[in-house]
């Protein structure tokens, strides 16, 4: 159910990566390639959606520091550090053998990021 629905987000914000992924996730024996292309397409819209809101942000603010573009760009390193590190450890607790954890931890890492996607979009 969770890759049915990662699939179908992504069919959304990403067509052109969706042939890639349709085609590699219909081959049998290829969960982990297809989660990593998964990945990669969620990564690559959310990298877009950071880019659009940094833009929107000026370099200073008369008023408040946390309206600034540095401070998106902290909190965005802080998130992909938490994200990273988060996963990591749920891949670890999840998983048996190194490509179990390496599943979970991909599974974790692809919801993540789907989250700040919505994060960013509910923002702007």
């Amino acid at each position: 159910m969770k890759n049915k629905l990662a699939s179908v987000i992504a069919s959304i914000f990403f067509p052109c990566v969706v042939f890639a992924v349709d085609d590699t996730c219909s081959r049998e024996g290829n969960e982990l390639e297809c989660l990593d292309l998964k990945i990669q397409s969620a990564e690559g819209e959310l990298n877009q959606r950071f880019k659009d809101a940094l833009a929107k942000l000026p370099d200073s603010h008369p008023e408040d520091n946390r309206k600034m573009k540095l401070q998106l760009e902290k909190a965005q390193a802080a998130w992909l550090n938490f994200r990273n590190e988060h996963c990591a450890h749920v891949g670890g607790i999840e998983g048996g053998s190194n490509k179990w954890v390496t599943q979970f931890a991909g599974e974790c890492e692809l919801k993540e990021t789907l989250i700040r996607i919505k994060f960013f979009q509910e923002s702007n």
